[in-house]
């Protein structure tokens, strides 16, 4: 049975796989506050993400077959720690898997992207990624997949869906939820997934329209502008692809037929 560590099995993804994945593989996991009391407790070791000593022993005494990472927290201390997990994984017979955003698009905003569109972030979120995303993909190459995901539903998600104020009718979004992201990543462990791959919903829709489908009132509805997209993004205006149509896509596509057999609608999601 392959052994699986989940690098932040108590946050919203790693919970999910490692719930998912239990009935198939050896599964471990690491958290940093709040340990997850729903899963196997001698299976989730505390860790602190500054204590690179530590992940060492952890890699060394797990000895895992996969190493999935979908870790939150200081960007340069988990640049850090994904170094030393691939310097790791060259001495090892290990696979990793990424677990990367949609943000890194957030400054290509004039259309939806797939895994042949370069990356274009411009927030630092974004940036942090695709720096993850280069290091592993320079360190391992075929033994590496990235994961990107767009916007996550849960319930406390679905409740502060709002964007802050107002909602905007012209930001275009897309989902997936836990359970979907966690049933493609076995998938991806199955068949040895390699590469890049989007698993979003196929299709996608805007603020205003979600917040509607839910059933959610008295919100202020109006359109974004590029102006005070550049302020949420911390950016000028003039790092952006300006969209042509005037509207505003954070949003994942795929091509990769793999990702068609998980295909979700927002609705679905919603």
């Amino acid at each position: 049975m392959k052994r699986i560590l989940i690098l932040g099995a108590s946050g919203t993804i790693g919970h999910a796989i490692f719930k998912c994945a239990s009935s198939k593989y050896e599964c471990w996991g690491t958290y940093n506050k709040n340990k997850p009391l729903d899963l196997d407790s001698k299976r989730i070791i505390q860790w602190d993400i500054k204590d690179v000593i530590l992940l060492k022993q952890i890699l060394a005494d797990v000895s895992p077959d996969i190493i999935i990472s979908s870790l939150t927290g200081d960007f340069e201390m988990q640049l850090s720690a994904h170094q030393c997990i691939a310097d790791y994984i060259q001495t090892m017979d290990t696979r990793m898997i990424f677990i990367s955003t949609a943000n890194v698009f957030d400054g290509a905003i004039d259309k939806p992207h797939t895994e042949l569109d370069t990356p274009y972030p411009v927030s630092a979120y974004g940036k942090f990624k695709l720096a993850c995303e280069k290091l592993l993909q320079s360190a391992l190459g075929e033994r590496c997949l990235i994961i990107r995901i767009p916007k996550i539903m849960t319930p406390s998600v679905a409740d502060n869906l709002i964007f802050g104020k107002p909602v905007y009718r012209n930001l275009y979004i897309s989902f997936n939820t836990p359970q979907n992201v966690a049933e493609a990543i076995i998938q991806c462990i199955h068949i040895g997934k390699h590469g890049v791959i989007h698993l979003s919903s196929n299709d996608f829709i805007s603020v205003d329209m979600a917040c509607t489908h839910m059933g959610k009132n008295g919100y202020v509805s109006e359109d974004l502008t590029l102006s005070s997209y550049a302020t949420m993004m911390n950016c000028e205006i003039t790092a952006l692809q300006v969209s042509i149509d005037g509207n505003f896509y954070l949003v994942l596509q795929s091509t990769d037929d793999m990702s068609k057999n998980f295909a979700i609608s927002c609705e679905d999601c919603l």
